[in-house]
Formats: structure tokens, C-alpha cells, sequence
């Protein structure tokens, strides 16, 4: 078909459909023809609307003979014009508007270009039952069946990312096409492994339509491993993989010759941080020759490249040993993803958006950024404008990123998906929308009470009828309620040093500054209060910030830090060098000159950092409970208190009212135990509630007592414990004997809690101890007194290594004799 040369298109308004999705309702979109051509560019309509979004049309906005027009198309026609400065898609667009003319001749070709398109896809049903290769739709939750059929096996095997970019494609949501490796790939031999691998990039080339190392249309993807756990930002990542200069006029051609040269240059990076050479400002001709001088392979043959990152990324993860502080067994699965690239120059960006705001609980904050990779904002490289509305239709969100606002109805219905409220993090490239991740949000004590509660209150008016009393106790953990009862402090005799960016608005900690970590982990070891400061922290960092009372970071901190902050309670302060704060001659220095030494007191109170130690103080929402009205700051500070302070109070009722109640572990069943013996005065109410449950399922807190492998956190488990009635402390520990006759349970760090219960010398167990022996028969007493043994063990080196539970200097201690992995035989 001759092509109109008058023909531009000039944007693309919409949400990405990965063509499997599409493919599966395809069918219905061509049978019955009805009358006038319908906006899909072919006479068909569908049968149903079986997608879950409301809206499934693109805006294309194009010129054709000097006038600009808008054309409505449907989500069949995405994969043809997202793209739309190709030839191929001004083609596909002309298809269109002759079809809309009643063209037959058009028609018949629309229709012929799709079914050729699908019918690529057909060949992966043979990946189907595959368990080495998951992919966008793919059911893996067939292959990965029986016990593995639960969200938690998902995660073991696909990880917990790679389970819910699964769980978001089956929704058909606006996932980018991603395989997973499974974890099954960790142990294979190089020869297995590498044929899984080509297996997983031919998945994805169906999925994407395009071709690995193809010169006209190549496919790009980005490699992430991942564990069973959430851990943002800590696992290796490796972008632009599929890059080559035999590529580059294919993506000349998809992005502009700038776009292109710039993904060359950032691929050459990735291989050279790879090799652990650090180069930033050179020639693309100076890094190719660094690269060819280690390993020429890396940029000659792609599928080497992409073996040789697949690899590394498994050795980093062997090397990286402090993962078993959060996964006991961290063997990652690898994710392809198609890449997405939010930083071109028009109609683009990438941020992050809570549906509801971490800090205060009501309203969409949305943190996003133009001309720059995502993961520059995830890393905290990168400046981002942050945005509070309350509608969609707020002035702000429109003046600077309008394109999010065509998929609001997509992103408000992830809270109903997920059942809390979400983060996401997204990109928009040339106007189309790409969901690239999804998780709960992590949230401040007051932003999670007032949410949750508003939820709860709005269940039937809003899109949150999963709000239910077990919801709302699930979501409130004990660190939200140790921020909300915690004290406040008073600045005011106090000279403030610096002024920053804070994770936590009514921040406020006091305690000594130190500059490294070894300084930092001597001062805990002698009972300090610490404050640890550096030029910048990077993912890693998060084992070491659950040991400090503060960070304060010179650089801009990383938004997985910043939710680490945020889950852990531990306030941080940072991008402190914006304000000129400098280390100079080993002392942290501001622009007027004033000085902080290690070891000085300092106070982190909200944004501000202050030389000296301040004074304690009831809080604001302290007082209000208390029945005193405290001096607010703002009509606007006054209001969100007492709506903070009112959905205290509602929570407080439906906890101590609801009796069916679930618990996620047992840390959240000693924090609600202990509310409900505070709030009526009687011990006996924590102890009825923990017996209760403990009748209902004992089994449950065992293995919730042996999933808790934090060393320094048995004292949640003793306290549940000792809430026990005789009848249940016995029941619980048969229960323990029959997992072990049964090869369920294994020690491991952190694990040799049963051990510790058995030496407990506290009122209201020890009188017991004489009938609680009298119990067990002679094999299970034998059994018994060598948990006892290896219990007294731990809690003796534990206490000599380090009486403030200093996680690397006890795991060392508890390693070097012999109990980092103890398993039970039968």
C-alpha cells in the first residue's frame, strides 16, 4: 500500500497490553461482524470486556494534510504504533484511516498483519509446564503445584518480585513482557544452565514480537535477581542487556541516534561496573577497548554477554552473606524484563506513586522526574519533584505529569488486587504507560493508622470492601505503635547545624555521632545511642541501619533506603550537601563554620539536624491522649493530629473488640496482647488472648517462634511464651518433637529459641519446670536437654560477643562455634 507522506504522527496516549494478553481474546475480537468499522481498525467488536480496566483505547494525535486530528483506536493497535515515529507504524496508521473509509483492501491487511503477529505466540505453549523458565502468563502456578501451589512457594521459586510481576500479568495489568529463571537453575551445570537461558530469551522475543541481536527491530531487556523476600535495591541488576553496535540502527530507528548512542554508552558501563572498573567521562572508543582488553567476547557475542551477567549475578549473591539475616535460604531467581525508557526527550518519565501517602495516610504522592533512568530515582541519583494530590484532576499533577493521569483507574485498582495500600514504580515511554513494579506501601506509624482506619471506615464507599477487622490488625505492626507512643523532644535551647530530607516528618532521636561503621559498632557495644553519618549509603547498607538509632546521609538517599527507614522505625536525614555540609580533617562541617566531632551529641528532630542533646517530651499526639490540647504549629498540623489521634482511638476499639482475630506472626500478637493489657489494666487479658490462640492452632506460633531467624529478638517469643498457660508450654513443645520425628524442623542462626525457653529462670515457669519434665517420656526428655545445651550455648556467646545484640559480631561468634547451621537429625 502506497503510504500518505502527509501522514505524522505526533503522540500515542495509553496503557501497554502485552500482546499474550491480547492474543487470548483475540477470537472474540474478530468474529460477527457488525455494521460500521469499529475504532480497533477492523469491523469486529468484542463480545465481552473480559480486561479489568475500564479503558482500553489509545489516543493517537496525528497530521495529515496540514490539519492535526485526534483518532481513538483500540488496544489490538498498540503494538503497531507505540512506536510512532517508524515507517511501520505511519503505515499501520494509514491501513486504518482507509479502513475507516469502508476500505476492504485495508481491512483484509489489518487483519492478516495481527493474525500473522499472534500467531508467533502459539509456539509457546511447549514452555508451558517448563519449571526452569516462567514467563507473562504463563500459569506458572500449574507448574509450581501441590505445596508450592501457596504464595509462599511462588516466592521460594520464582522470588518475590518475579511472583508478583506472575500475579499482575494474569490480571492483565500493564507489566512489561518479563521469564524468570526459576531458582531450580542455581545448582544446574554451565551446559544446562546456558540452555535455559536462550530458552528464557526466545520466550521473550515471542512475547515482544522482536528478536535478540536483530538490526532492525532488537529485542533490549534488563536483568534483576531476586529472592523469596522484598529486599529493594540490595540484589544485583544489569540494564540494556541485547545491546550491541549491530543493534544500534534498529534503535536509531525506534528512539533517534542520541537515544541510541546514550543506551550504547550506559551498556558499556554496566559491563565495565561488571568487571569492577570504575569509568565515567570517557569515549565510547576508550570504553570499548577497556572491555575488549578483559574479555572481547563481552561485546562481540551478546548471548556470552548475557551467560557471563547471569552468572555474576549468582556469584555476587554467594558472596553477599549477610542475606541470611533476611532470607535463610538466599538462592535467587534472575528476571528478563523488556526494558522500558522513560527518559526521552517528550511525552516520558519514571517516578513512584503511593496511593496513599506514607507520611500522612490520605491523598496520591507521586515522586517522578524527566530525562533520567528509573533507576537513578531508585538509587536517590537523581532529583525527583514530589507531588501530594487528592484528585486526579489536581493543577499540579497536570502541569507536570499529565500522562500519569490516563492510568489512575489502572493504579487505584491495585489496592483492591494487593489489599493494602500500594507503591508502584512505573514508566511512561512516548505516552504509554508501563507498570514495572508493585508492593505494599511502606508507611509511617500515623500515615498507616489513618489509612488503614479510612479505609475501614470507607469500605462501602470506596474500592476497599477487603477492609475488615482482621485487615486493619494485619497492617498496623508494632513498629507503627512504638512511633505512635513514643516521646517527642524540645529543641529550643539547641543551634541548629543543618536542614535536610527526612523519612519520617515528626522525626526525633538524640544520640552520638559517629562517621564509620567500625566506630559506630564499638559505641553500641559500650550502650550507646547512635547516630551513624556518611557521604552516602548505598542498598547494602540496610543489615547495618537495623543496629543504629539514626542515619544522617551528605547525598540523597535512595528510595529503598528510604523504605528500609521507614519499615525499621529508624529515622533518616539526608541530602545534607545541598546545604554545603562537608567532612573535612575528620570533622563533619557546616557553611558557618560550626563543627561536629565523633562522639558529640547531635539531635535529629524532623528535617533538622541540632548540635547538643535535647530535652524529652510528651508528643503532640501523647498530650492529645492524655487529654491535654497541645500548641500546634498550623490549622493544617492541628487537623491531621486529631484525625491521627481519632483513628488511634478506632483502632484501639476494633482491636480490643474483635475476638476472631488473625495474626501474621506472633511479634504482632505480643504488641495486640500487651495493648489490650495496657489498655484494660489486666495481665489476664493478654494471657486469655495468647491461649486462645494457642488453642486454635499452637502450631502457628511454633513455627512463627521458628521462622523468626533475627538474632537479639527472642525476647518477643519469651514474652508470648510466658503468657502460656502449663497445659499449653507443654503442648507446644510436643508439637516441637513431632516436627522434629517428622524432618520438618532444622536449626539454624537465630532459630535455638526452643533451647533458650527450656533454660528460663522466670516467675510463672520456673515453679513449673519440675511437673513440665514429668511430661515427656525418656527419648524426648534426651532430646529436650540437648536443645537445652545448644541453648545455653547461644545465649552465653551471644551475651560475650555482645550484650547489645550487634548482629555481625554475634553471627560471627555464633559461626566460629559451630551454630550458624545446626540441623536436627531424625
Amino acid at each position: 500500500m502506497k503510504i500518505d507522506m502527509g501522514l505524522k504522527i505526533l503522540s500515542v496516549r495509553g496503557n501497554f497490553y502485552p500482546r499474550i494478553a491480547l492474543q487470548d481474546e483475540y477470537e472474540n475480537r474478530i468474529r460477527e461482524p457488525r455494521g460500521p468499522h469499529s475504532p480497533s481498525g477492523y469491523r469486529g467488536q468484542p463480545k465481552t470486556r473480559s480486561l479489568f480496566f475500564p479503558s482500553r483505547y489509545l489516543t493517537i494525535t496525528f497530521s495529515q494534510q496540514g490539519q492535526v486530528q485526534e483518532m481513538i483506536v483500540r488496544d489490538i493497535d498498540f503494538h503497531y504504533l507505540r512506536y510512532f515515529q517508524t515507517e511501520k507504524a505511519v503505515e499501520y496508521l494509514s491501513l486504518i484511516i482507509e479502513a475507516r473509509k469502508k476500505s476492504c483492501d485495508a481491512e483484509k491487511k489489518l487483519k492478516a498483519e495481527i493474525e500473522s503477529d499472534f500467531s508467533d505466540l502459539e509456539s509457546l505453549s511447549g514452555f508451558k509446564e517448563n519449571e526452569y523458565v516462567a514467563f507473562t502468563g504463563s500459569g506458572a502456578r500449574r507448574v509450581f503445584k501441590c505445596s508450592f501451589f501457596s504464595q509462599e512457594g511462588l516466592d521460594e521459586y520464582l522470588s518475590y518480585k518475579g511472583r508478583m510481576l506472575l500475579t499482575l500479568s494474569e490480571a492483565k495489568y500493564s507489566i512489561p513482557d518479563f521469564s524468570i529463571l526459576t531458582k531450580f537453575n542455581f545448582e544446574l551445570s554451565p551446559e544446562q544452565l546456558s540452555l535455559n537461558i536462550r530458552r528464557a530469551i526466545e520466550v521473550l522475543e515471542k512475547l515482544s514480537g522482536r528478536k535478540f541481536n536483530d538490526s532492525n527491530d532488537p529485542l533490549i531487556f534488563s536483568l534483576r535477581s531476586a529472592l523469596a523476600k522484598n529486599l529493594p535495591g540490595v540484589m544485583p541488576t544489569y540494564l540494556n542487556l541485547g545491546v550491541s553496535k549491530n543493534v544500534l540502527p534498529g534503535l536509531v530507528n525506534r528512539y533517534g541516534k542520541e537515544m541510541a548512542e546514550q543506551i550504547y554508552l550506559n551498556y558499556l558501563k554496566t559491563l565495565l561496573f561488571s568487571l569492577g572498573i570504575a569509568k565515567k567521562d570517557e569515549s565510547v572508543s576508550a570504553l570499548e577497548q577497556e572491555i575488549k582488553a578483559r574479555d572481547a567476547r563481552l561485546l562481540s557475542e551478546p548471548y556470552y554477554a548475557v551467560e557471563y551477567l547471569v552468572s555474576l549475578a549468582y556469584k555476587s549473591v554467594k558472596e553477599m552473606s549477610f542475606l541470611r539475616s533476611f532470607v535463610p535460604d538466599p538462592v535467587p531467581s534472575i528476571i528478563f524484563q523488556e526494558m522500558v525508557y522513560g527518559n526521552l526527550p517528550e511525552n516520558s518519565c519514571v517516578g513512584v506513586l503511593h496511593t496513599r501517602d506514607p507520611w500522612q495516610g490520605r491523598g496520591i504522592r507521586l515522586e517522578a522526574a524527566r530525562r533520567v533512568f528509573g533507576e537513578a530515582i531508585m538509587t536517590g541519583s537523581a532529583e525527583t519533584k514530589s507531588i501530594l494530590f487528592f484528585d486526579e484532576h489536581e493543577k499540579k499533577v497536570r502541569e507536570h505529569f499529565p500522562e500519569i493521569l490516563n492510568s489512575m483507574a489502572q493504579i487505584k485498582s491495585l489496592e483492591r488486587r494487593l489489599n493494602s495500600p500500594v507503591t508502584i514504580e512505573f514508566a511512561i515511554e512516548n505516552g504509554i504507560f508501563y507498570l514495572t513494579q508493585a508492593n505494599e506501601t511502606i508507611m509511617t506509624g500515623p500515615g498507616a493508622m489513618i489509612s488503614i482506619i479510612d479505609m475501614y471506615n470507607n469500605r462501602r464507599k470506596e474500592n476497599c470492601s477487603w477492609v475488615g477487622e482482621d485487615d486493619v490488625a494485619k497492617f498496623i505492626r508494632p513498629h507503627h505503635l512504638r512511633q505512635l507512643e513514643s516521646e517527642t523532644i524540645s529543641v529550643l535551647n539547641l543551634t541548629l547545624f543543618a536542614s535536610g530530607v527526612t523519612s519520617f516528618p515528626d522525626a526525633a532521636v538524640i544520640g552520638r555521632a559517629y562517621f564509620s561503621e567500625t566506630k559506630a559498632e564499638e559505641a553500641k557495644l559500650r550502650g550507646e545511642r547512635v547516630i551513624l553519618i556518611k557521604s552516602s549509603f548505598s542498598p547494602s547498607d540496610i543489615e547495618v541501619m537495623q543496629e543504629l538509632d539514626g542515619i544522617i546521609s551528605l547525598s540523597r538517599f535512595p528510595l529503598h533506603l528510604t523504605a528500609a527507614s521507614l519499615k525499621t522505625g529508624i529515622p533518616a536525614l539526608f541530602s545534607l550537601s545541598a546545604q554545603g555540609v562537608k567532612f573535612e580533617q575528620g570533622y563533619l562541617i557546616n557553611s558557618q563554620g560550626l563543627k561536629i566531632r565523633e562522639g558529640d551529641w547531635i539531635t535529629i528532630y524532623r528535617n533538622g539536624l541540632y548540635l547538643g542533646r535535647a530535652e524529652s517530651k510528651p508528643s503532640k499526639l501523647q498530650q492529645l491522649m492524655g487529654g491535654k490540647l497541645p500548641e500546634f504549629d498550623s490549622p493544617q498540623e492541628e487537623n491531621f493530629y486529631r484525625l491521627l489521634w481519632e483513628a488511634y482511638q478506632k483502632y484501639k476499639k476494633l482491636i480490643l473488640s474483635f475476638e476472631g482475630m488473625k495474626f501474621s506472626d506472633h511479634r504482632q500478637l505480643a504488641e495486640i496482647a500487651s495493648l489490650k493489657a495496657k489498655e484494660t489494666g489486666k495481665e489476664e487479658e493478654a494471657q486469655k488472648l495468647v491461649n486462645s490462640c494457642a488453642e486454635q492452632n499452637i502450631d502457628w506460633i511454633l513455627e512463627s517462634f521458628l521462622a523468626d531467624t533475627s538474632i537479639g529478638t527472642h525476647r518477643v517469643a519469651i514474652e508470648v511464651f510466658l503468657w502460656l498457660n502449663f497445659e499449653n508450654k507443654v503442648k507446644l513443645f510436643k508439637r516441637y518433637l513431632k516436627g522434629i520425628e517428622e524432618g520438618r524442623f532444622s536449626l539454624g542462626l537465630g532459630t535455638y529459641i526452643m533451647g533458650y525457653l527450656l533454660n528460663l529462670d522466670r516467675p510463672g515457669w520456673k515453679e513449673y519446670k519440675e511437673e513440665f519434665w514429668k511430661q515427656f517420656s525418656s527419648p524426648e526428655k534426651k532430646i529436650l536437654e540437648e536443645e537445652k545445651e545448644l541453648g545455653a550455648k547461644y545465649i552465653k556467646i551471644s551475651i560475650e560477643a555482645d550484650s547489645h545484640k550487634w548482629v555481625k559480631n554475634v553471627r560471627r561468634a555464633l559461626a566460629g562455634a559451630g551454630l550458624e547451621e545446626k540441623h536436627l537429625e531424625k
